[in-house]
């Protein structure tokens, strides 16, 4: 008879193995995925014309928008004296409001165009893209995105200073209104609500009219600095300014910050990497600080200063880990004030990955902490673990801290498509 102890011995293992088929079949789909998302035709030599099959926002529903369906066309070339340009087109259409968005662009080595229209998250950082969110409001009726319907024309430059430093200046003028809820479709939930139709953060009143167009121009400057002082840091300063050109626009000065550094990973190639990380070891930390000045009270709220976040159960994870906070809703930390945010993690192996079988089977762990702190007196905390196979797909666990009080454990998976 088995004791208790040896069959749950018995149970993780046969887990861990039926994690790493699962594993090996997400590799497969990741890669059938890969193969059909575009296809190229060569109208010549220096050409090369693309059919975007495959996007995020290819078939799409939204509660605000029903179903919309897109794709996109781009046209790359390359001339004689060594420079290039590219056009591309992305129609889009939405059945239930029957409206046609479509978006032209042009971009040169320095310089990209935009006009067009789309309905667009408030939060542009927001960790949910619109094929997660369809899925999610489809089968669990879960909306983790608020719209809003955006007209713009959009103009940026960007010059190289060196080879580490950069530096982009962006003008835009954009028409925003927000968007009314269309559909209550689900499929497996139908008689429940939507939420999140209007932003959840209790710092923004909303105060849109749905009538009437309001609208913004801004400009921005931005410069990025790589491997200061030689050290891996990448540094990046952006200054947004919004232009009173209307009695509806608002006006307000936008400074934010960030800064980060990454040793070891896939990417350490010095000699006290190399001692004290393993080729697959990394760690990683960012710290990011903001500061807003409203002149009047205007101000739309897609131009506050948003955190990178979504609270579902599949986050965003590239190879670099989990992305943004994953127990707060993308509009809780936003704030038109000032917020200071740090993000630290540790990847290698530590407990479980000692055992001879999970390192076979290619597992390593991953350590996480996130902190922010918004207007000085609102603090947002997270900390967190994850197993991770293959640097694909991961298993973790999350605490979630609000004020420093605990708020409660959440598991999350990721998986790095």
């Amino acid at each position: 008879m088995y004791s208790p102890f040896r069959f749950f011995i018995i149970a993780a293992l046969w887990l861990i193995c039926s994690c790493a088929q699962a594993q090996s079949r997400i590799i497969e789909l990741r890669n059938k995925i890969d193969d059909i998302k575009t296809i190229d035709v060569c109208p010549s030599s220096s050409s090369v014309l693309s059919f975007h099959i495959l996007t995020d926002k290819t078939l799409i529903f939204h509660p605000q928008t029903g179903a919309e369906i897109s794709t996109r066309i781009s046209l790359f070339n390359t001339t004689s004296n060594n420079s290039s340009y590219a056009i591309s087109f992305r129609p889009r259409y939405s059945f239930i409001k029957r409206a046609f968005q479509p978006i032209l662009s042009v971009s040169t080595n320095r310089i990209y165009t935009s006009v067009g229209r789309e309905f667009m998250d408030y939060n542009d950082k927001n960790a949910v893209s619109f094929w997660p969110n369809t899925t999610s409001a489809l089968l669990a009726h879960k909306n983790h995105k608020s719209l809003y319907d955006r007209r713009f024309a959009k103009f940026n430059v960007r010059c190289d200073i060196n080879d580490d430093t950069n530096f982009h200046l962006s003008l835009e003028y954009y028409e925003a209104r927000p968007l009314k809820q269309v559909s209550d479709f689900s499929i497996l939930y139908p008689k429940r609500n939507y939420k999140l139709i209007t932003p959840d953060c209790a710092r923004y009143i909303p105060t849109d009219s749905t009538r009437n167009y309001r609208n913004q121009a801004n400009v921005q400057f931005e410069v990025n600095k790589y491997d200061l002082w030689d050290k891996n840091i990448w540094v990046s300063l952006r200054v947004n300014q919004g232009l009173g050109v209307t009695n509806q626009s608002g006006v307000f000065t936008q400074l934010t910050a960030e800064m980060s550094q990454i040793i070891g990973g896939y990417d350490g190639d010095n000699a006290l990497e190399e001692l004290l990380f393993g080729p697959s070891d990394l760690f990683m930390w960012t710290c990011q600080l903001g500061y807003m000045k409203s002149h009047n009270e205007n101000v739309k709220f897609a131009d506050w200063m948003h955190q990178k976040s979504a609270n579902r159960l599949c986050g965003i994870s590239d190879r670099n880990g989990f992305q943004g906070f994953l127990t707060y809703s993308p509009y809780e930390m936003s704030t038109d004030k000032w917020f200071a945010a740090g993000d630290v993690r540790l990847r290698r192996q530590m407990l479980l990955t000692q055992l001879e079988l999970m390192q076979i089977l290619g597992y390593t762990e991953e350590l996480y902490l996130r902190h922010a702190c918004i207007e000085g007196r609102d603090n947002y905390s997270e900390i967190g673990y994850a197993l991770v196979g293959d640097g694909i797909i991961r298993y973790g666990v999350f605490v979630s801290l609000r004020d420093f009080d605990y708020r409660g454990v959440y598991f999350r998976l990721g998986v790095d498509l």
